[in-house]
């Protein structure tokens, strides 16, 4: 695979992306929607800092191989845009863009039989669990069409996503989600 070079934008803890007044929905979906969009960055949500050498070399909460120089703070991994191939980062470790508690994925991402695919469409809690927590880590799931939506009960560190994880309900595993940060690549 040829490494292709791209973009690092930094985008601000103070961006007004983190602080949108909140609109009032009708149903919880459009709620969770909302909220994913605000984590699409663009290269003019932010500053131009540096280049990348590919993005399949970053993670979500990555600090090392980021540009360094001349920034009062590390800087973080928030996001990707593989389309672009641009590397979103913030400074430090409690910059906004590094915890959630609404996430969505490409539903390919998803490896599950047709029984319990079923079981998704029922409003219950689910719980996920991964190398990263060790614990399980109580959600709501909501599908689309072409897109699976994650409401957390609290927030999480978007390193969560960095790990196949399992989804369970009561107890029991129905399914995996498999690494989010390659899912393009």
């Amino acid at each position: 695979m040829t490494r292709k070079k791209g973009q690092i934008v930094e985008i601000p803890a103070n961006s007004k992306l983190y602080t949108k007044e909140f609109p009032s929905f009708d149903t919880e979906i459009e709620t969770i929607k909302w909220n994913c969009e605000k984590r699409n960055y663009s290269l003019f949500d932010g500053i131009l800092v540096g280049e990348h050498e590919g993005l399949e070399n970053y993670q979500y909460g990555q600090r090392k191989q980021l540009t360094s120089g001349g920034f009062q703070l590390p800087m973080y991994v928030i996001g990707f845009d593989f389309v672009e191939n641009r590397l979103f980062v913030g400074q430090g470790k409690n910059h906004p863009g590094l915890r959630t508690s609404f996430f969505c994925i490409p539903k390919n991402r998803l490896s599950i039989d047709e029984n319990n695919k079923k079981l998704l469409t029922q409003q219950v809690s689910f719980q996920l669990k991964n190398a990263f927590t060790f614990n399980f880590i109580s959600t709501k799931v909501y599908l689309s069409q072409d897109t699976i939506y994650f409401w957390f009960d609290e927030e999480i560190s978007l390193q969560f996503f960095n790990y196949p994880t399992e989804i369970c309900l009561d107890n029991q595993l129905i399914g995996v989600i498999k690494t989010i940060n390659k899912m393009f690549i």
